[in-house]
């Protein structure tokens, strides 16, 4: 039923109108271009399909790596999670006592219609002293919440191993190049992926937007607290960051854990001196491959030099004469809209935006779905 259902929405999505009438009523020409469009968006698709079920192994295997068995756990499939007696006993004897030192994703069989994939990937573990690699064959399957959960059957320890050490020289120098690229192209990725998210809590910290805050709050710190919004206002207090600056991401600890410095000037909100601290920030990357600030680490300060901070800017309401006013936001997937190009709450790389309109288009396609950004006083819609 899936596969029916994913191949009518691919051809609603291309070409409703052409559906709407009779296949019979177009010319060999027309019907020609329409199945070749229709097969070519199939291969986009399925090409897209294959880089989302290898970014989900990829963080089920690193998961191993850090060894996370609860977070390989969540990234099992139902299926076989009902189909054994204990779950986390029967992957644990899967893994058997294999130490998984890197990994590299390979290819993807099927199709954007299966239900059931198959994913390659490569293993290399440390054995003695000499590293092997395990070449396996991964069942992904996808469940009713459109995420690809792994079988991991595949990982019994019958994959094809190769012992590195037989390698010829030229041979071995070449594999550790291309996991040394590999690895800094991870790398490289997860870094801005991280830096986002912290600006962003940042962000919402600077606006006093406790609920947002939330969202960005280690999952494993909220189910420990049984008010995560009280504990969380206590963590904070009074104080709001009138400016901020990621200073530096740490390296991916063997507890899945980084360390962000970020330079902060502090208003304490009760009359005090306001002042510049340095925050040690915690990071940590959940099963849904994002990552999550532990709220804990906020008493994490140290005092720095104090600078003069930014004068606060607050939301500047509509009046009628603003149609003209020209906004800005991020084309590639931002959610607010700004007044300042520069505005702090975005990532540096992004700024100054590109993206811009005005005023009066707030309620047109793309811009209506934009909210206001707080920090940069950007002014309230119509």
């Amino acid at each position: 039923m899936k596969k029916i259902v994913a191949i009518a929405l691919a051809l609603a999505l291309l070409f409703t109108a052409a559906l709407a009438e009779d296949l019979s009523s177009l010319t060999d020409e027309e019907l020609t271009e329409l199945f070749r469009e229709v097969r070519e968006e199939g291969e986009n698709r399925s090409e897209r399909q294959s880089e989302e079920i290898l970014d989900w192994l990829q963080y089920f295997i690193t998961c191993w790596l850090a060894d996370d068995t609860g977070g390989m756990l969540r990234l099992c499939s139902t299926e076989w999670k009902e189909s054994v007696a204990d779950p986390e006993a029967e992957l644990k004897n899967i893994l058997g006592h294999r130490n998984p030192v890197d990994c590299n994703p390979g290819e993807v069989s099927g199709t954007y219609t299966d239900d059931v994939r198959t994913a390659s990937c490569t293993v290399y573990f440390k054995k003695d002293e000499n590293i092997t690699n395990v070449d396996y064959r991964i069942d992904m399957v996808r469940e009713d919440d459109g995420k690809w959960h792994v079988d991991p059957r595949g990982l019994r320890s019958s994959g094809k191993e190769t012992d590195v050490t037989s390698l010829n020289d030229e041979d071995l120098a070449d594999l550790e190049k291309r996991i040394r690229s590999e690895i800094e192209n991870r790398n490289a990725g997860t870094d801005e992926a991280c830096a986002d998210r912290l600006v962003e809590f940042f962000a919402y910290w600077s606006a006093s937007e406790l609920e947002s805050m939330l969202d960005y709050c280690s999952p494993a710190w909220k189910n420990a607290n049984a008010d995560p919004k009280q504990e969380l206002f206590r963590i904070l207090g009074n104080r709001v960051p009138k400016t901020f600056e990621l200073k530096e991401l740490g390296a991916l600890s063997d507890d899945g854990t980084r360390t962000a410095a970020v330079s902060t000037v502090i208003d304490p909100q009760n009359g005090g001196e306001t002042k510049k601290y340095l925050y040690r920030i915690t990071v940590v990357r959940d099963s849904d491959g994002k990552w999550y600030v532990d709220p804990v680490s906020l008493y994490t300060i140290e005092p720095e030099e104090y600078e003069t901070p930014q004068p606060e800017l607050t939301p500047v309401p509509p009046v009628p004469d603003m149609e003209g006013t020209l906004l800005f936001y991020v084309p590639e997937g931002g959610e607010k809209y700004h007044v300042d190009p520069d505005c702090p709450a975005v990532n540096d790389r992004y700024k100054p935006m590109q993206g811009t309109f005005l005023y009066g288009q707030l309620n047109s396609d793309p811009y209506r779905d934009l909210e206001p950004c707080p920090v940069c006083g950007a002014p309230e819609r119509p």
